[in-house]
């Protein structure tokens, strides 16, 4: 028979052993697991053209326009022009021409009156164009009446203002009518002194033409 001081004793070792297990157990690094994460590439964005934006309202240049036009000052008028210049005759054939060439027919013939060109905005240009074809080759905006133009200042034009395809606007011609638009008001009254005045207008404009 075993003595009970023996029997503690084992009793102790196996209890000692069996803690010592646990804790071993314990001790042994338990593996990871590694998640790998997807990193999903970016969400395109929808591709767009920015709209370019105007420097100048088309009420703010049609006003520039018509204080160069009726001051005649060339330095004023050629900067407002595009890369060319569409001009019409009411009475004939017209096109597109030089700016150079177009400054010089400004200055020496449509501008030369004895009085300024005027604008009127209340007349709509719409009904003065009637049947005469405007320049297909121009995103005209707006059409500016005015009168007082040619030697005898009893012409009348329409004034063209386009837009660019910057969305910038340009002084893109004029639709020249010699004596006045047929139909448009303000013509002057058929005098005497209106006769020989266009009569002076043709014979100049004939006299440079061969001079030419």
């Amino acid at each position: 028979m075993i003595s009970k001081p023996i029997l503690a004793i084992v009793c102790t070792s196996i209890i000692a052993s069996g803690l010592a297990c646990i804790a071993s157990a314990n001790d042994t690094p338990t593996e990871t697991q590694t998640v790998e994460t997807q990193v999903l590439p970016p969400t395109p964005t929808e591709s767009f053209v920015a709209t370019p934006q105007r420097s100048e309202s088309l009420d703010d240049f049609a006003i520039r326009v018509q204080n160069a036009l009726v001051s005649e000052n060339p330095e004023l008028i050629s900067p407002l022009m595009g890369n060319a210049f569409s001009m019409n005759y009411v009475d004939s054939s017209g096109g597109f021409i030089a700016i150079e060439d177009a400054m010089r027919l400004l200055q020496n013939d449509l501008l030369g009156g004895t009085t300024s060109i005027t604008f009127d905005k209340s007349v709509d240009a719409g009904t003065i164009l009637g049947n005469i074809p405007t320049p297909t080759d121009l995103r005209i905006v707006r059409i500016l009446f005015s009168r007082g133009w040619g030697v005898a200042s009893v012409d009348q034009a329409l004034v063209l203002i386009a837009e660019a395809a910057d969305r910038s606007f340009y002084l893109g011609g004029v639709i020249y009518a010699r004596g006045g638009f047929a139909g448009a008001p303000g013509l002057p009254t058929p005098t005497l002194e209106l006769y020989c005045a266009r009569a002076l207008t043709t014979v100049f404009r004939s006299l440079k033409e061969r001079s030419l």
